[in-house]
């Protein structure tokens, strides 16, 4: 199972941003983050301190969105093209010991956004397809960046291009100096078309060669480099890639990973020796292998690998994060998911506190994992920039759970049509460490549908499912778990709420534990100002005994004073041996003008005129309301 991990909210950015860049500085004590909006970026950067949890600002010469950011081996940044009406070929070099920004000298021969930057073995910086300043076919256009002595007074030069265009795709520098570039957008005018191959740079030579293909298409996806066995030997690796965009534009779950050919062992003595740097042409027979799917597809999503555990042979672990498509309706931009090297599965884990997509990440020095900005917010789908930043922590095994003891939930006397909130005497989950909780809840008896609020019965006050729950030793801290009970019945109803714990790393737990807290509550009507207009079924034509006639009975909501006020009414059931039968049950007309029809069917039990009269139970004006029916029969003829 994956590292539990679960989510702490830090400081806010100054700036709310999506699509920029993020680099990490000083081993993962502090980040930097440059650019990013939803069309310009601004020109505002910032720095975050890990030691002091302070944002510190500086000013871009250009303003970027869709660029990205490089370490130099002179320990300054990198930061190139990006969405920019002013400077769309510029890159600029940020130094922390100033907190300052130089534009450098020579712009790029291709303007571009949506591109990588990839730093070589040898300090150089490999910038490689993108797209122009407006929407339209990729670039399979690539320049590469010598900083030299002066990083501001760099030169650009132009390699040979990729064999296929691409926008918003990946390129990961792997073991021995190479460079996979894979998937993207050949064309971002047509998002429904991405790309499932793969090619490698090879920086001696300076040319491409096609990988085989992938088994999916994948633009706007994550790469991860893991490596495995000795790391010092750096005996075997994979990439694994992760969602994006897949066929017909949807957005995918898809993951697989690039596995190169078996490592050539050099010939000698020593047990252990180094292997042998394979060439272009046999990394370019490498395969590609899919693996586990992911739990949530995920587009624009972050993807940060996670630190061993316990030795070097530890088994490669990834997190990632949020990227529900900003244009979808989407509502899974919280979640978060561990793959496993080992098992090749995927497990959701703590869900972060705010939607993301386009958000950016980083490794912290302690393994914790950095995330900030994206597009996010409301429930329903991300729109906006958002400038809450957030670190998510690994859990603590040696946590316990205490949840309080099975209890009547008793809600009281609720009204009808709102909604009852309350953390009074309800069950409560304390920990006395940092324990992992995937919480599942579910309601069940004759009247659960009534005990919840917009199709989800419990909120869970800890996050959502696959959070760590904190509370320090001793302190005697207890969260909550909200239970909301939308009254919509005007009779006393009852339900069970039963929680389950679909896993957690706490000592005294284990997956599957339930609790279970029998929940009561008496609805009660108050007159209200709005009213209802009645419509009593008709039957005009003679019934013959022994047949059927199905009329309506007509509930509309003829005034009300506000959008949230409705009416609710109560249809007794029919008396026995009743010429009339209807379908009894209780009714919500919630906007003016709205219709509730309930069948009325009329079954003489003998000729001659039958009357019928319904007292109908509401918040109305004028309630009871009484409804009278009136239905004639005649004894069938006998041929």
């Amino acid at each position: 199972m994956g590292i539990g991990t679960g989510f702490a909210t830090i400081t806010s950015m100054h700036s709310a941003r999506a699509f920029g860049a993020a680099v990490e500085l000083s081993g993962g004590a502090a980040v930097l983050v440059a650019g990013g909006d939803v069309t310009d970026g601004p020109t505002s950067a910032e720095l975050y301190d890990d030691h002091t949890g302070t944002w510190t600002t500086s000013e871009m010469t250009t303003a970027r969105t869709w660029n990205t950011a490089t370490p130099l081996s002179t320990g300054q940044v990198l930061v190139v093209g990006g969405d920019t009406q002013s400077d769309p070929a510029t890159a600029e070099i940020y130094t922390r010991a100033s907190n300052s920004w130089i534009k450098v000298f020579a712009d790029l021969h291709s303007p571009r956004r949506g591109h990588t930057a990839t730093q070589l073995t040898d300090g150089r910086v490999l910038v490689t397809g993108g797209m122009p300043a407006t929407a339209g076919p990729a670039l399979n256009t690539v320049e590469i960046f010598d900083p030299g002595e002066d990083p501001v007074n760099g030169s650009w030069t132009v390699l040979a291009p990729m064999n296929d265009a691409r926008a918003f795709h990946t390129a990961t520098l792997l073991p021995g100096g190479m460079v996979l570039v894979v998937g993207g957008l050949p064309d971002t005018s047509n998002s429904l078309v991405a790309l499932s191959s793969a090619e490698l740079f090879d920086p001696v030579t300076g040319t491409w060669t096609h990988t085989t293909p992938m088994n999916d298409t994948h633009a706007g996806h994550t790469a991860s480099l893991l490596s495995f066995g000795p790391v010092q030997h750096l005996d075997g690796y994979v990439v694994l890639i992760a969602g994006g965009m897949g066929s017909f534009g949807s957005i995918s779950s898809s993951a697989e990973l690039y596995k190169p050919p078996p490592p050539i062992t050099q010939p000698g003595p020593t047990a252990g020796t180094a292997p042998e740097t394979a060439s272009v042409a046999a990394l370019a027979t490498g395969s590609w292998v899919l693996t586990g799917q992911m739990n949530v597809p995920r587009m624009f999503h972050t993807a940060t690998a996670l630190p061993s555990v316990g030795s070097l042979h530890s088994d490669p672990q990834v997190l990632v994060a949020g990227g529900p498509d900003p244009g979808n309706e989407v509502t899974t931009g919280q979640t978060t998911e561990v793959f496993d090297l080992a098992t090749g599965s995927w497990t959701l884990t703590g869900s972060m506190h705010s939607d993301r997509t386009g958000h950016l990440a980083a490794a912290l020095e302690d393994g914790r994992v950095f995330v900030a900005g994206g597009l996010g917010g409301a429930l329903g789908g991300p729109t906006d920039p958002v400038s809450s930043a957030e670190v998510g922590t690994t859990c603590s095994s040696a946590a316990k759970l205490v949840v309080s003891p099975s209890q009547t939930i008793d809600f009281g006397q609720v009204h009808a049509g709102m909604q009852f909130n309350s953390a009074l005497s309800l069950p409560t989950i304390q920990n006395t460490g940092n324990a992992l909780l995937m919480l599942q809840a579910t309601i069940s008896g004759p009247d659960a549908t009534l005990f919840g609020n917009n199709g989800a019965p419990i909120d869970l006050a800890l996050g959502g499912t696959g959070s760590c729950l904190s509370g320090p030793p001793g302190d005697g801290a207890a969260t909550p778990v909200f239970l909301q009970f939308a009254a919509w019945s005007p009779v006393a109803r009852t339900c069970t709420a039963i929680l389950t714990l679909g896993g957690s790393n706490a000592a005294n737990t284990s997956p599957g534990q339930t609790w279970v807290f029998p929940m009561t509550a008496q609805i009660v009507l108050e007159p209200s100002d709005v009213a209802i207009d009645l419509t009593a079924p008709s039957f005009p034509q003679v019934v013959v005994v022994g047949d059927i006639e199905t009329g309506q009975l007509v509930i509309t909501l003829a005034s009300q004073v506000s959008e949230a006020v409705s009416a609710v009414v109560r249809v007794p059931p029919p008396p026995a041996n009743s010429a009339f039968h209807w379908d009894a049950g209780d009714h919500i007309v919630g906007i003016a003008s709205t219709t509730v029809s309930v069948p009325v069917d009329f079954r003489p039990l003998g000729p001659g005129t039958a009357t019928q009269t319904i007292q109908l139970i509401s918040n109305a004006q004028g309630s009871p309301h009484l409804v009278t029916m009136h239905a004639t029969a005649k004894k069938g003829i006998v041929q």
